[in-house]
């Protein structure tokens, strides 16, 4: 079974984290969705839970099947090790994404280098969509259709 390892904070996920998460699907077996976690401290807007939650709800919302959504602490490569993925898979949305994700990709590399990096760019669609924006959207009211799924809305909207 070929598996690989999608991680990010998914603080929401969004139609571009879907969009990467189904080009994999067509690549590989099964997407393992991690989602970064630092116990020692409250980083973004919503719980770990709820994005497990949003991120289960979307996938399912959107008949994406062969997804498992997993928290992780400490490096992408370990985590990827861990889950039994064999590639890490990234989104880039834009030029500075992929100047980023090269950075990230090779450091990877240095901490193992039998796990590589599979960049895969974002659709027109859904290429420029970030979840910093979603959340100043969700804060200011305004509607979030063609940004999300309707899932993550009703999450999104549930005290946190």
């Amino acid at each position: 079974m070929k598996k690989a390892f999608y991680p990010g904070s998914f603080d929401p996920i969004h139609l571009g984290h879907l969009d990467v998460i189904s080009q994999a699907l067509k690549a590989f077996d099964e997407v393992v969705v991690g989602i970064a976690h630092t116990s020692s401290k409250k980083s973004g807007m919503f719980s770990l839970d709820r994005r497990i939650d949003m991120v289960i709800a979307a996938c399912g919302e959107l008949g994406l099947e062969g997804v498992e959504v997993l928290a992780f602490e400490g490096t992408a490569v370990a985590a990827c090790s861990q889950f039994g993925a064999k590639v890490i898979v990234k989104g880039v949305r834009s030029g500075s994404d992929l100047d980023d994700e090269l950075v990230q990709a090779n450091i990877n590399r240095k901490i193992d280098e039998n796990i590589p990096t599979l960049l895969l760019p974002g659709t027109t669609d859904f290429g420029l969509i970030s979840s910093q924006y979603v959340r100043q959207l969700s804060v200011l009211g305004a509607p979030l259709g063609g940004l999300v799924p309707a899932s993550v809305v009703e999450l999104m909207s549930v005290d946190n």
